[in-house]
């Protein structure tokens, strides 16, 4: 049984990674011990001998020539902590995204071009090792299409349970005003998911969870900003379906 330790300075009690048997603990942290002997904590320190440029590029160089020696080591180190730490880290996203909406959109603004083309990178990623964003991204492809030209494919109903025209109506009874067909696309408004398509369980289009997905009720019209905004997150708690083929 691992033996607790009671901090000497924040008192909280702890159980320190080095358990040598004959080894005192009297701080859980670096942060205590140097607050408790009268130091500047680890923030302090740094913004103060990273004060000048100088100092601040030499830091940036050494920790990009890092990250370039041990990038497959930080990608799974990273890896491991966000699959252990899944809730933390969306939550962290969430607070974040809320609190610099004008800050993200801004930069969003300022980096339009490059922010396109790496997305346009990843998709296709996507696309060649994942069937299943494939998946999606051809029904949304088709959906985009059959909207701008009024033609919907018989496979496409099919797969769907329902028309374009059917679906055309539905949004436009949840326009916001402003919106119209001829401002549909990325520079003016999207068809947005109401539940994210990840929060699914989905392999196939006779999945349960697709029909749930790509129900004419889990669609609404939503501004292309409000939408890049939303980054696939879901407000309340959904259960996705356990069983999978109808």
């Amino acid at each position: 049984m691992k033996k607790i330790f009671i901090c000497h300075y924040c008192k909280d009690s702890f159980v320190p990674k080095d358990t040598h048997k004959n080894r005192e603990h009297p701080f859980c942290s670096r942060r205590c011990a140097n607050l408790s002997r009268g130091r500047k904590t680890n923030k302090e320190y740094y913004e103060k001998r990273f004060a000048s440029p100088e100092n601040r590029e030499k830091k940036r160089e050494r920790d990009r020539e890092y990250s370039a020696k041990n990038r497959e080591k930080l990608r799974l180190k990273a890896r491991e902590y966000w699959l252990a730490n899944k809730v933390l880290v969306r939550e962290k996203q969430r607070k974040y995204a809320e609190k610099n909406k004008d800050k993200k959109q801004a930069y969003f603004l300022a980096n339009k071009d490059v922010i396109r083309k790496n997305h346009a990178k990843w998709c296709a990623k996507q696309r060649r090792k994942n069937p299943i964003y494939k998946l999606h991204d051809n029904i949304t492809s088709l959906i985009g299409l059959s909207l701008k030209t009024g033609k919907c494919g018989k496979r496409t109903k099919e797969i769907l349970g329902y028309s374009i025209d059917q679906l055309k109506k539905h949004l436009e009874k949840l326009f916001k005003p402003g919106m119209t067909w001829e401002n549909y696309g990325k520079n003016g408004w999207h068809v947005d998911h109401r539940i994210p398509l990840r929060v699914f369980n989905i392999t196939s289009v006779n999945d349960i969870d697709f029909k749930r997905a790509w129900s004419i009720t889990n669609l609404q019209p939503l501004w292309a900003h409000d939408n890049l905004a939303k980054n696939g997150k879901i407000e309340k708690h959904f259960q996705p379906s356990l069983a999978l083929v109808i």
